[in-house]
């Protein structure tokens, strides 16, 4: 694996953002990025986002001069953040091999935060995946913080299809927890295989809507749900995984954010992708999942682009491509039950993932769905309120034209 940064510092972000904006050419500027953030999606995003504004608005020449200084200097702890972060997987892969009651076999994955490897629990004598928080000194309060919420979340919500935490524990400085070891890949790398066999591919999602509504009912939003997510055993069962971006709602029943856009472009909510302070509810969570069941579907994701920026702007503004079009032997009910988790209003889609399996388990029987096709007149007034420009331009041409 290629070597993964931890979620920066903000003086480190903005190095790497300056460094990356001498960059003229897109796909060096591109990689540059990539070699930089590693495994840390979310860091390469957020930095794609701010450099696509800057080339738009060329803001550069606005930066504050003591600011903009201050973040020269900054480029040159980039190296040894990097260096000290070589330094500490090269000490997990060699010399640390017990931590607390685990004894470590082999790294099986490395996402922004942490290293997963397989162990054995000495204890128990049984094998397990235990996620280790990147080293101390690489790891920021809110990336301990983050660690936390995520094994907390997972631990406190009891069901056969959430991966649950066995423990979580501190050991010489790292923070870890340890879960079952799942070795059926993920969703994603199977994806294919359920496109092929639609009728098996909504039965999964059945079951993963079970298990998001269990969260649900304990208080938790995962605000991250994505085939990456939905990890598999070796019968194929699948079991939610990494609750990294997870939350508690609050006491209004919604979850504020602050100011951050979270989550994996082509399978967040609109109301995620607006960012700033919308509040987003578990009905981000149904739509996500509606996305995952349009692509086992359709064989392809709702919205695809090479542009961050545009991926969001079409989730916020673009309806999803009707599935019968290019896919007719799609059943119609099952295109309804896809199209209402899609809704671009949070109101307008499944009141509960509960209701989202219920549908889903109707359609498997060949019994009716609760879930109905929106009227013309409904889909006008939709449009209208997406395109509120652009309906006012059509009703003034509509009157020249009477008038005429």
């Amino acid at each position: 694996m290629g070597s993964t940064s931890t979620s920066c510092t903000y003086q480190l972000q903005k190095a790497l953002f300056l460094e990356a904006h001498e960059i003229s050419c897109a796909e060096k500027r591109q990689a540059f990025l990539r070699q930089r953030c590693g495994d840390d999606r979310r860091l390469f995003e957020r930095l794609e986002k701010l450099l696509e504004s800057v080339d738009d608005d060329d803001e550069s020449d606005q930066l504050d001069p003591a600011r903009f200084g201050s973040l020269v200097t900054a480029r040159h702890a980039i190296g040894r953040h990097l260096a000290a972060e070589h330094q500490f997987l090269e000490e997990l892969g060699t010399s640390i091999r017990q931590v607390g009651d685990y004894e470590l076999v082999r790294e099986i994955g490395r996402g922004a935060m942490g290293v997963v490897f397989e162990a054995r629990q000495r204890s128990l004598g049984r094998r397990v995946a235990l996620k280790l928080i990147l080293g101390p000194s690489l790891a920021s309060p809110s990336d301990r913080q983050r660690f936390r919420i995520e094994a907390e979340a997972a631990a406190s919500v009891c069901h056969p299809n959430i991966v649950p935490v066995y423990e979580i524990g501190h050991h010489d400085g790292y923070d870890f927890f340890s879960m079952p070891l799942f070795e059926g890949g993920t969703l994603t790398e199977h994806l294919e295989a359920y496109h092929d066999d639609y009728r098996k591919g909504v039965a999964l999602m059945a079951t993963v809507a079970a298990a998001v509504q269990a969260a649900h009912e304990r208080g938790i939003l995962h605000r991250d749900m994505k085939p990456d997510n939905i990890v598999l055993d070796e019968a194929g069962t699948p079991h939610v995984a990494d609750f990294g971006l997870a939350s508690r709602f609050d006491e209004d029943g919604g979850l504020t954010l602050t100011g951050q856009i979270l989550g994996t472009p082509r399978y967040m909510a609109p109301e995620q992708a607006e960012g700033g302070s919308a509040d987003v509810t578990t009905a981000a969570d149904i739509y996500s999942l509606g996305a995952i069941l349009y692509e086992i579907l359709a064989g392809k994701p709702i919205f695809k682009s090479d542009s961050i920026m545009e991926t969001l702007r079409m989730v916020r503004d673009e309806p999803p491509e009707p599935l019968r079009g290019t896919h007719p032997h799609i059943d119609r009910d099952l295109e309804t039950i896809a199209l209402k988790c899609l809704e671009k209003e949070p109101e307008r889609r499944y009141a509960s993932a509960r209701d989202l399996r219920h549908d889903l388990v109707a359609w498997l029987e060949r019994r009716p769905i609760e879930a109905r096709r929106p009227s013309k007149v409904e889909r006008v007034k939709m449009w209208v309120k997406r395109r509120p420009v652009h309906a006012a331009l059509a009703v003034t041409a509509s009157l020249f034209l009477v008038a005429l």
